[in-house]
C-alpha cells in the first residue's frame, strides 16, 4: 500500500499516574525506522539499533568494548518532592530529548508555570556536542530557537557568538507531563500542541 507519509522517527513518550499515585514514564523506541531491521526469532519484535551510539575511537569514554552499554538519549523522568511524586515527564526526539525535558522541568520549578504552560513555552536546542548516532557529527556554536523567542533575546544570543537558527513558532519537538499538586494531590496533565499529542483522564 502506497501513501504520502513522511516518517520522521519511531520514538514515543507515554506518562501515566494512577489513583494511588503509582507512575510510569515510558519512552519506547527502536531509534530509527524499523530499528536494526532484525526480528527476534519468531517472537515478532524488532531489535533497536542503538549500537551506532558507540564510538569506534579506542579509549573514548563511549568506546565499543565488551561489557559496555552505549550512551542513550532515552530519559523518561520521574521527579520527587518531599518523598512524594511531583512530576512525570519526557519527550521523544533523539539528542533533543534531554533539552526538552530539562526546559519543561525548569519552566515549572524555576519559572512557576503550570504543566501546560511549561510544555508550550518557546523552545531552544543546540547541536554543539557530538551527536549520539554515528558519525557523531557536531555543529559548534549552533543554537536553534522557535521564533516566539523575542527578537531582543535572539539578537543578544548572536552578540554572544551563537550561530542562530530561527525555526517556526511551534516546530521544536514533542513533550508531555503529569504534575501532582503537592498540597491537594490534584493531577494536572499537559500535552504538546506541536504534535498530535493528548492528555487524558478517567
Amino acid at each position: 500500500m502506497a501513501g504520502g507519509a513522511n516518517h520522521q522517527g519511531d520514538t514515543s513518550y507515554i506518562a501515566v499516574v494512577d489513583q494511588q499515585r503509582n507512575a510510569i514514564s515510558f519512552t519506547p523506541s527502536l531509534h530509527s525506522t524499523f530499528g536494526s531491521k532484525m526480528v527476534l526469532g519468531n517472537l515478532g519484535f524488532i531489535l533497536n539499533c542503538r549500537g551506532d551510539y558507540y564510538s569506534l575511537v579506542p579509549g573514548h569514554a563511549n568506546a565499543l568494548e565488551p561489557g559496555k552499554r552505549p550512551r542513550s538519549t532515552l530519559q523518561s523522568t520521574l521527579v520527587m518532592k518531599d518523598n512524594k511524586l511531583f512530576l512525570v515527564t519526557g519527550s521523544p526526539g533523539g539528542d533533543d530529548q534531554c533539552m526538552r525535558t530539562m526546559q519543561t522541568l525548569l519552566n515549572i520549578v524555576e519559572f512557576g508555570m503550570d504543566v501546560q504552560q511549561a510544555i508550550e513555552a518557546p523552545r531552544w536546542s543546540t547541536r554543539s556536542f557530538p551527536s549520539s548516532p554515528f558519525p557523531h557529527t557536531m555543529y559548534p556554536g549552533e543554537l536553534s530557537v522557535e521564533d516566539r523567542i523575542s527578537q531582543s533575546v535572539r539578537a543578544d544570543l548572536v552578540r554572544r557568538g551563537h550561530r542562530l537558527i530561527v525555526n517556526g513558532p511551534w516546530t521544536m519537538g514533542s513533550s508531555a507531563a503529569i504534575m501532582v499538586d503537592p498540597v491537594s494531590g490534584t493531577l494536572s496533565a499537559g500535552a504538546d500542541p506541536r504534535v498530535s499529542a493528548q492528555a487524558l483522564a478517567w
